[in-house]
C-alpha cells in the first residue's frame, strides 16, 4: 500500500510513524448512518504537517484504488480527517474519512 499526498509517497509503516491512534467514527453512507465502528490510523493534519510548505490550495480531492470514486471537502475540514488502516481491529483498504464524505481504499489526497 503506498499513499500519494500532494505529490508526496507515504508507506503505511510511513503513515504509522506519524502516530497511529484509534477514533470512533460512524459512517453516513445514502441508505443512512452505519454502525459505530473503531478505526485505526493516522490524522490527516499529520500529514499535511509533514508535506509542510508544499501544502497550499484550498480543497482536498481523495480518490479510490478501487474505482473513480471520489470526495472533495474544504482544506480545514479535511485537517480534521482521519486516515484509516484497520476496522475494529482488522486491517482494511486505507479509507479517508472526513465529516462530509469517506472514500475507500484510497489511493491520491490531492489538494488544490
Amino acid at each position: 500500500m503506498t499513499l500519494d499526498v500532494a505529490g508526496r509517497q507515504w508507506s503505511l509503516d510511513d503513515l504509522r510513524a506519524l502516530g497511529e491512534e484509534t477514533r470512533t467514527i460512524t459512517l453516513h453512507c445514502t441508505t443512512g448512518p452505519l454502525p459505530a465502528a473503531a478505526f485505526t490510523g493516522v490524522g490527516l493534519d499529520r500529514v499535511l504537517a509533514d508535506v509542510g510548505g508544499d501544502v497550499d490550495g484550498t480543497t482536498v480531492t481523495a480518490t479510490s484504488s478501487e474505482d473513480d470514486y471520489t470526495v472533495t471537502v474544504p482544506l480545514e475540514e479535511a485537517r480534521q480527517g482521519f486516515l484509516a488502516w484497520a476496522k475494529d481491529g482488522q486491517p482494511t483498504p486505507l479509507r479517508f474519512i472526513a465529516e462530509s464524505g469517506s472514500v475507500k481504499a484510497v489511493a491520491h489526497v490531492t489538494l488544490k
